[in-house]
């Protein structure tokens, strides 16, 4: 495995990408519209990743080599009603190499207030 210079934070507000010093993306909890996680094919190995939509038809796309992908992904289902968590998730995209096995991890049009 390769680790990506791009990291990940999170509080109770929300989570930023960091790319280097550079490039930011901050995307509050209340923004996240869906969330889906699948597996790219790279040839020799499988990367598991997340796309997020927001509100605003943004798509964001993060991948397990970003640092502090594990805290992220162990974190949402305590700031996103309904979540799945990667207990319930994570056999599901990893039982086939090479297949995408997308999941649905979360969608805000599911939850009634």
């Amino acid at each position: 495995m390769r680790k990506s210079d791009v990291t990940i934070s999170f509080d109770e507000s929300g989570f930023k990408v960091i790319n280097g010093k550079s490039k930011k993306v901050q995307i509050n909890w209340s923004d996240i519209d869906s969330i889906s996680v699948f597996k790219r094919d790279l040839i020799t190995f499988d990367e598991i990743c997340m796309e997020l939509l927001t509100k605003s038809e943004k798509r964001i796309e993060l991948n397990e080599e970003m640092t502090g992908w594990e805290e992220l992904v162990k974190a949402m289902p305590e700031h996103l009603e309904g979540c799945v968590s990667i207990k319930d998730w994570f056999p599901e995209v990893t039982k086939e190499s090479f297949e995408t096995n997308k999941v649905f991890l979360f969608s805000r049009k599911t939850i009634s207030h």
